[in-house]
């Protein structure tokens, strides 16, 4: 049995590595070169066999899955688009001491015209948590920069600029539990006090999630509300509110507002 712990070994897997350049070529837009999660994962599989670590996703999340409907084409169809954000968790474990293990966590975004909006999510979410984790970047990474969309930029749904995967310390842990057990704006307000005494470094390796949980209560406010008076005040939080949280909450709205309009003409 070796002696070396995870994090030992873990270095061990990035110095094998190295730097990855990017393999692939975009067909669309200015056809920029990304990284291939195919390239990561072959060079990846190898590095952690020789240095005894397993690598499992342990969980899946999926945070928005939405049909967006493009305008119609010069023959009047319509085609529909999904967009799909999902967080991953990525566990290590010392396959010489199962004790011995770590977890890093990874967001990815996907559109699609088909079935693979999902499969996009999922493969960028690994993808941009081994770059990060394991420090793999030759180049700078721009695909998020070059995604076409398929509606008018005013429509398009926000992306909560995200921190990059990194491990998840004992200190992010606590705000990462504590923020996904937030279910109203109150209680994520009161929480967001205490994490802007935290230091800015703290800060910054959560920013992503603390987006994505306002965004989610925020949601939550909206679909609990039982009356348009309600909605209203709603709407002045929301006014008062970052761009990340006014555009998601548009369609979020605008759809309960219909709802409660159609329950009162059935009443």
């Amino acid at each position: 049995m070796s002696s070396l712990n995870l994090y030992q070994r873990l270095i061990g897997v990035m110095r094998t590595m190295g730097a990855i350049g990017k393999g692939g070529q975009a067909t669309y837009g200015d056809h920029y070169a990304y990284h291939k999660i195919d390239d990561i994962d072959d060079k990846l599989r190898d590095a952690l066999i020789e240095h005894g670590v397993m690598a499992m996703v342990i969980k899946v999340e999926d945070d928005e899955v939405k049909a967006l409907q493009d305008p119609p084409d010069k023959y009047g169809k319509v085609k529909t688009t999904w967009y799909c954000i999902c967080k991953i968790t990525i566990e290590f474990v010392n396959v010489d001491n199962p004790e011995d293990r770590t977890r890093i966590v990874g967001w990815g975004q996907g559109l699609d015209n088909s079935d693979k909006g999902t499969g996009k999510a999922f493969s960028y979410a690994l993808k941009s948590a081994y770059l990060s984790a394991f420090h793999l970047r030759g180049q700078p990474d721009n695909e998020l920069e070059n995604i076409t969309k398929p509606f008018p930029v005013a429509d398009q749904p926000p992306v909560a600029k995200l921190a990059p995967a990194t491990v998840v310390t004992e200190a992010m842990q606590k705000w990462l539990v504590a923020m996904d057990q937030c279910d109203d704006v109150n209680s994520f307000d009161m929480l967001d006090k205490s994490i802007q005494a935290e230091s800015k470094e703290l800060r910054d390796s959560i920013e992503g999630y603390r987006q994505q949980a306002e965004i989610r209560c925020f949601k939550a406010e909206i679909n609990n509300s039982k009356s348009i008076e309600d909605l209203n005040l709603v709407a002045v939080k929301i006014a008062a509110r970052p761009e990340y949280v006014r555009l998601p909450m548009r369609t979020v709205y605008g759809t309960k507002v219909a709802s409660l309009k159609n329950a009162t003409k059935g009443a």
